[in-house]
């Protein structure tokens, strides 16, 4: 029996590089509704080494970390994944040491590529905008969660850090209409 339809969930009104993951969304969907046959682990690997180069180990390792986060949410917190569900944004469901942890081992994994900084500037640039497209989504929620408890110093360096990859990216002018990238940018007004 095949399958005959399929509802795929997407952010239609941002267009380009997105967090949490998106893109590699994307690129399975792109393969499987195809061919339902492939491999969705050497599809993943085959992503993450395109994408990541020698960083792919760590963004990997972050991906599934963020992936069993997830699911852990789900079973304790029945009511995530459906549409009553407690606030998504409450520091409980988001311990500091995780999401930080999650921005250090991207940090790390900008070291792993770096060799390309002098072997070919233009590639080491795109990985990193790649890695750092991943790191929005964890410094939202350390400054959604956590900015009270962080002290100034802390606090500022995730702004600008925030501020920095939406420039770097072109997402403060993502879309022509009120959006989840003006409400980010006019977020991150209100904390500046």
């Amino acid at each position: 029996r095949s399958n005959r339809m399929i509802f795929s969930q997407g952010q239609e009104q941002c267009k380009g590089t997105l967090s949490t993951f998106n893109n590699l969304k994307v690129y399975l969907e792109s393969k499987l509704m195809w061919d339902t046959s492939l491999d969705m682990g050497e599809l993943i690997d085959r992503f993450f080494n395109a994408m990541y180069r020698e960083a792919a180990p760590q963004m990997k390792q972050i991906f599934f970390s963020m992936r069993a986060h997830m699911q852990y949410l789900l079973v304790t917190y029945e009511k995530f994944g459906a549409g009553n569900r407690p606030d998504f944004g409450s520091k409980e469901y988001w311990p500091l040491a995780l999401v930080e942890g999650w921005v250090g081992q991207m940090d790390e994994a900008r070291n792993a590529i770096e060799r390309y900084k002098t072997l070919d500037l233009e590639l080491y640039e795109r990985i990193c905008q790649h890695i750092e497209a991943e790191c929005i989504a964890p410094i939202y929620i350390i400054l959604d969660c956590h900015l009270p408890y962080l002290t100034e110093t802390q606090g500022n360096s995730y702004i600008n850090r925030l501020w920095y990859d939406i420039e770097w990216m072109g997402l403060e002018n993502m879309t022509k209409s009120e959006s989840a990238s003006d409400t980010l940018v006019n977020w991150l007004n209100g904390l500046s």
